[in-house]
């Protein structure tokens, strides 16, 4: 699965993305989905103004990014 480690990120944009997770710690204890995962991609090319390329991933998960956007995408529905 695709990650943001594999976009060449400095340790700035690991510790603004991630809080400083490895790889590892990342691809176990964080990453749950492949649609997240994207999302950090999508996230971290708009942090380096990269829009081309941001909406490249965006255009993939756009209805997560809304979520995000709107601050909703890590809220948990009771069924």
């Amino acid at each position: 699965m695709e990650t943001i480690y594999d976009h060449n990120p400095t340790p700035e944009e690991l510790l603004n993305l991630t809080g400083g997770m490895s790889k590892e710690e990342y691809v176990t204890n964080w990453m749950y989905s492949k649609e997240h995962s994207l999302l950090d991609i999508t996230l971290l090319y708009e942090s380096r103004n990269d829009e081309t390329t941001a909406k490249k991933y965006r255009d993939l998960i756009p209805d997560l990014y809304q979520q995000h956007t709107w601050g909703l995408d890590n809220v948990a529905i009771a069924e």
